[in-house]
């Protein structure tokens, strides 16, 4: 893997390994024909948001795809001067903040990454975005404190954010590549950084791939945190339907929409009974169009074009593959703790699927924590309660759980 660096960007502690190969990252786009792309957390979510099923909402994103061809040897756009304090480089274990955006050669794909963090020392934190192609670097403001108990790595996995290109094909774009990128990432923040091991948190799709995440390699991994966390979606849709059958009996309404096959129907039932966002629709903007609400330093304007494209291709590729997952055969066991962040209203990943999988899971420790104002995002909708259950958990009660060694795999 090799690290790319940019101008504005800072690369606070150094790779030990001093012969990495340099080179500039395009982070930069220009516009190309306008389209209506969706934007939601989920992949069993995004194709009928992409159809229009938040049309009664008004929620109607805009985005272009960018062509992908300029030079990559150019500077990226979207880099900005670091704060002063975060442009000196510092050695391990100096506790002075930790800021840097940059990207980073992984499966030999440039990649982007941003780190931020009050002291260098704190626990490292492996943030896997859901989507697949949903960044989580826009909504990162919202549990910022997180960042004074960690230092909080976003990664814009292949093909999603500041890490799409049009060079890019469905066949880059595999759970397996996925995967294989996030054991270079972890692997590398850990020599960086001089560390054991790092936590990571998942949300929905990053949930999943976590899991797949120390189940290849448990020696990289202190603790999971699985937020929203899926198992299979076939049997995700079933229970969605009858979740969605019994509310509405509940609201003694006549149509209790589509059969579990149905997509569409279900997946407009499952945003107008608050099953994304319990919250409310202030909130459900906020995590469509975090262009309009929140200040990203991170995300230039071709970088917003480019999420929204990323998204849209992430999902083309990705979503029958992510449909064959069945974690509950494929990792029946795990030698890392883990602990599921569930919202209670949750209809994209309905919590009796994530509850009979962590029931049968063996884990050196496991725990479920319940988040009862929320549904698919519980660190948005309830973010002072996310930050003290992260620390809780991975700071506490993952501290003195039986891991493997390094040595050990």
């Amino acid at each position: 893997m090799g690290i790319i660096h940019s101008p504005g960007s800072s690369v606070l502690i150094p790779p030990r390994n001093g012969n990495r190969r340099a080179a500039v990252c395009q982070a930069s786009a220009s516009t190309a024909t306008a389209g209506v792309l969706c934007s939601v957390s989920d992949a069993v979510l995004c194709a009928v948001l992409c159809l229009g099923a938040l049309s009664a909402l008004g929620v109607l994103l805009t985005g272009c795809a960018p062509d992908g061809r300029r030079n990559a040897q150019t500077a990226p756009e979207s880099a900005r001067e670091a704060p002063e304090s975060a442009r000196s480089p510092s050695e391990p274990g100096d506790p002075r903040p930790v800021y840097a955006r940059e990207a980073l050669l992984l499966g030999g794909i440039p990649q982007w990454i941003s780190i931020h963090g009050h002291d260098s020392r704190a626990p490292l934190l492996l943030w896997l975005h859901g989507g697949p192609g949903l960044t989580e670097v826009p909504y990162h403001s919202v549990y910022r404190r997180l960042e004074r108990h960690f230092v909080v790595v976003h990664w814009d996995q292949r093909g999603a954010g500041k890490s799409f290109s049009r060079r890019l094909g469905c066949p880059d774009l595999t759970v397996e590549s996925l995967l294989s990128d996030a054991e270079e990432l972890a692997a590398y923040l850990l020599e960086r950084f001089s560390r054991d091991r790092l936590f990571v948190v998942g949300h929905s799709w990053g949930a999943m791939l976590g899991m797949l995440l120390i189940d290849a390699h448990p020696e990289l991994v202190a603790g999971l945190v699985g937020i929203g966390q899926p198992v299979h979606t076939p049997l995700e849709e079933r229970m969605r339907f009858e979740r969605i059958r019994r509310l509405a009996d509940e609201l003694e309404e006549s149509d209790q929409g589509a059969g579990p096959v149905d997509r569409t129907a279900q997946h407009r039932r499952v945003v107008e009974l608050g099953g994304l966002v319990h919250a409310g629709e202030p909130l459900l903007e906020r995590i469509l169009e975090p262009e309009r609400f929140f200040r990203v330093p991170e995300y230039g304007e071709g970088d917003w074009r480019r999420r929204a494209a990323g998204l849209s291709f992430s999902w083309r590729c990705m979503q029958a593959a992510v449909d064959r997952l069945d974690l509950s055969k494929r990792i029946p066991r795990v030698e890392v703790p883990v602990c599921f962040f569930l919202g209670a209203h949750d209809l994209v990943v309905p919590s009796e699927a994530s509850m009979e999988y962590i029931e049968r899971l063996e884990a050196p420790a496991k725990h479920v924590e319940w988040f009862s104002d929320s549904a698919h995002f519980p660190h948005l909708e309830e973010p002072d309660r996310f930050v003290r259950q992260m620390r809780r958990y991975l700071l506490d009660a993952f501290s003195n759980a039986s891991m493997p060694s390094r040595s050990e795999r």
